[in-house]
């Protein structure tokens, strides 16, 4: 499991570290640059070639410079050039000023940013990206977008200190043209933008390494919450990142049987949908339930019997466009779980079946048309029993009435939100779930 900060709460807790814990900034920009330089070194087996950092204004253009001194003093041919004419030793921070300094003491060869396309021309193992690190705010342009260009068309291998350059660290937005790189070499906690497409493409193979903050996993969520709520408000929200091999059934005992792994009602797969029925169906037994039932309509539970045997099934809308309240009014009472909306459809029995089910006051999983239905009619507030809504982005936009495009760049907050406000647990679909 990673723990993923965005790039206001890493601010907080560098300042903490530096100004709370008394750890030096030097301290961690030294830390950081050896831990980019053993990275390089180690993806080349340890032995030295020739690197140029491309350092920008900043603690990161420091953490690159220093990455290129230790290298240099490891026996590598080390040039350094700025991202930017703009850029000159006297207007960087005290930081960078420092590494500049000790990187031209220790013999990298600094160049001026006009030489930059004619160092890249020359044979170049690894480029070092530290033109912009996670406070990155705002589009790329000018010369730093051209710089940004002239690194992707190299053919070096390229590190990206803390985040690629362009990339935003809390979504993993492209702020106008961004670095591709091969590897990124992260501080602390991972960052949103790493994982979130498309940065998760762009930061190439992620390592995460101590650079000696004084915050640690452990204690990460309650620093979060304590500095929002010096602010006044319910703090900052901190994720996680769990992959496959992460996620484990829960231990299956000999003296159990199927009743004691919960019983799951499904609710959809009307005329035309039965694959959804199937899926939905499938998917509730591999997850480890108990025994799942499907209601549904005939030519659904035909499939369910010849697909899906292991399922329990009932025919519950008629060729007449009712549906047998009866019927769903057993299942309800039977089942531990309801899932409703896979291939529901949005005729008035639909509707009518919805209603019933949101007042049951049972644990529900709420899906596809459920949640169109929902987003039409308003129907959130009906919704009793402590609840699971999955909608992809599409459905987010009718639930919430915000533009796709908004909630893709903004999927976290989102998630957090309504969340929070609707006391139900929101799990918004796209290609990273959150």
């Amino acid at each position: 499991m990673s723990w993923l900060t965005d790039s206001e709460l890493m601010r907080r807790i560098d300042e903490y570290t530096i100004n709370e814990a008394g750890i030096a900034s030097e301290v961690l920009m030294e830390r950081a640059a050896l831990a980019v330089a053993r990275r390089i070194a180690g993806n080349n087996d340890g032995k030295a070639g020739r690197v140029l950092v491309v350092y920008g204004r900043g603690n990161n253009g420091g953490d690159g410079l220093a990455a290129g001194r230790i290298l240099k003093l490891w026996g590598w041919d080390v040039s350094a050039v700025p991202a930017s004419s703009d850029i000159a030793e006297e207007s960087m921070s005290v930081e960078e000023q420092k590494q500049y300094r000790s990187a031209r003491f220790c013999g990298v060869d600094m160049l001026e940013s006009g030489d930059l396309e004619k160092a890249l021309k020359a044979p170049v193992l690894v480029v070092i990206d530290a033109i912009f690190g996670i406070g990155l705010k705002r589009a790329v342009e000018g010369r730093y977008l051209e710089t940004i260009e002239m690194i992707n068309r190299s053919s070096a291998r390229v590190c990206a200190v803390d985040i690629p350059s362009g990339i935003s660290a809390d979504n993993g937005e492209v702020m106008g043209s961004a670095v591709k790189a091969d590897m990124t070499v992260t501080f602390g906690f991972a960052k949103r933008g790493h994982f979130l497409y498309p940065g998760a493409v762009y930061a190439g193979k992620l390592y995460v390494e101590d650079a000696g903050f004084a915050v640690n996993d452990a204690g990460l969520a309650q620093f979060a919450q304590k500095t929002g709520a010096a602010e006044g408000s319910r703090g900052r929200a901190v994720s996680c990142f769990l992959d496959e091999r992460e996620v484990h059934l829960p231990e299956r005992f000999a003296w159990s049987n199927k009743g004691s792994y919960g019983k799951v009602l499904i609710v959809g797969a009307a005329q035309g949908c039965a694959g959804a029925g199937y899926l939905a169906a499938h998917a509730a037994f591999m997850a480890g339930c108990g025994m799942v039932k499907v209601l549904t309509c005939r030519d659904t539970v035909n499939l369910l019997n010849a697909r899906q045997p292991e399922a329990m099934t009932g025919v519950l809308f008629g060729d007449d466009g009712e549906y047998d309240a009866k019927l769903l009014d057993e299942g309800i009472k039977w089942a531990d779980v309801v899932l409703v909306g896979p291939g529901l459809g949005r005729s008035e029995a639909a509707h009518e079946v919805l209603k019933k089910i949101l007042a049951s006051g049972k644990r529900l999983t709420v899906d596809a048309d459920a949640l169109n239905i929902i987003a039409e009619q308003g129907l959130t507030d009906m919704i009793q029993g402590p609840s699971v809504l999955t909608p992809h982005i599409g459905e987010l936009a009718r639930l919430t009435g915000k533009d796709p495009a908004y909630l893709k760049a903004h999927i976290f907050d989102t998630a957090v939100e309504y969340t929070y406000n609707n006391k139900l647990t929101y799990v918004c679909k796209d290609a990273r779930t959150v």
